[in-house]
């Protein structure tokens, strides 16, 4: 029958020779990743502070201006700040959501105005002093102060 002292187990009472070592390591590690968990718990509470997203475009604009078939054009629909804008005629044009911007809003309706910022979209001509109500999903009626 074997000894069972540990003479004859001399694995056993000699250390590990890194132990201290892992022992730092290891620590060192539990140390960072801790760290590393309580900032980005601090991080996340504050993300609402450094992220923010609005929306310039018309793409998810689903307030729209109720187009009459056949409006007063000298009646004002919306207001920019203290100017009115009338309607310039009763029809609709076709421009892509995405290629118009946000410029103002009208507090009285809540409807948004926007303006082209496409190119392609209007003849320069046009343009200038021309805005935008959203009527439909592509479709805008023209306004212009007067």
């Amino acid at each position: 029958m074997p000894d069972p002292s540990p003479s004859n187990h001399p694995e056993e009472s000699t250390p590990f020779a890194g132990a201290r070592s892992a022992f730092v390591l290891g620590v060192g590690l539990l140390v960072g990743f801790s760290a590393v968990v309580v900032w980005a718990s601090i991080d996340r509470g504050k993300r609402g502070n450094f992220e923010r997203f609005e929306q310039v475009t018309a793409v998810e604009d689903r307030l729209y201006f109720s187009m009459p078939l056949k409006a007063d054009l000298a009646a004002p629909v919306v207001k920019l700040g203290d100017t009115p804008l009338f309607l310039v005629n009763n029809d609709t044009i076709g421009i892509h959501d995405s290629d118009v911007r946000r410029f103002a809003k009208d507090a009285d309706t809540g409807l948004v105005i926007y303006e082209a910022a496409d190119r392609g979209a209007m003849p320069s001509k046009e343009r200038v002093g021309t805005y935008l109500l959203k009527v439909a999903i592509g479709r805008y009626a023209v306004v212009k102060g007067r």
